[in-house]
């Protein structure tokens, strides 16, 4: 398979186009995808701070002002890198449990299958970014001789359908892509469809209870 017959193949024969990824890894590929969806990462964190104004008050003079660029230019580089270094991270963690079941594949198909898994994300992103157009625009005031304070009225400004709609649309993507990251863990690492699930399973159960276990204790308990 081309390239182009891959990405359509992630989408309409998953367990087949893995099996091939395993076969003929093409890290080049999978660099190629996951700098896409780090790109639009980027974008949609600027464009989510360019939502939110932060008022400082109590602030000493140019404070406000070199916290605003400060900000927006961090998210855009936290966004850029993240992505390679979750790719990287999330490879290290299931080539290591794989081993532990059994597997006997090598780092970089599985690096390449993993890479090649966040095609998904990638669509997530976009939607995302149309949904983040839609938000409202909020301001926050938030004291400087007590910020934490203000970390309620913060997280209030979040509180709206589009990025309630935001949050599912990324997790579908992140369930998504996991899915495409059993297949390849199954053919990377030649283990049974089982095995290859409680591998992804497993460390994706942790990451959800805690990225969505406290929002949700937030939203229903705080």
């Amino acid at each position: 398979m081309n390239f182009t017959q891959r990405i359509m193949g992630l989408f309409t024969s998953p367990d087949k186009t893995m099996e091939d990824v395993a076969r003929e890894p093409r890290i080049e590929e999978a660099l190629v995808i996951v700098a896409v969806y780090a790109i639009l990462t980027a974008i949609g964190a600027y464009m989510m701070t360019s939502h939110l104004s932060v008022i400082m008050d109590n602030a000493p003079a140019g404070y406000e002002s070199m916290m605003k660029t400060v900000q927006s230019i961090g998210s855009v580089v936290v966004g850029l890198i993240w992505p390679f270094v979750g790719w990287i991270i999330a490879t290290v963690v299931l080539y290591l449990l794989a081993m532990a079941f059994g597997g006997t594949g090598k780092f970089i198909p599985v690096l390449t299958g993993i890479g090649m898994s966040t095609v998904v994300k990638v669509l997530a992103m976009i939607v995302g970014i149309i949904l983040i157009t839609q938000m409202p625009y909020s301001t926050v005031h938030v004291d400087y001789n007590n910020p934490y304070a203000s970390i309620s009225s913060a997280s209030a400004a979040s509180n709206n359908i589009f990025s309630y709609a935001r949050m599912l649309v990324d997790l579908i993507g992140l369930l998504w892509s996991c899915l495409l990251g059993v297949y390849a863990i199954k053919h990377t690492e030649k283990l049974s469809l089982r095995n290859a699930a409680l591998v992804v399973g497993i460390p994706t159960a942790l990451y959800l209870l805690f990225q969505y276990g406290t929002t949700l204790w937030a939203l229903f308990f705080h």
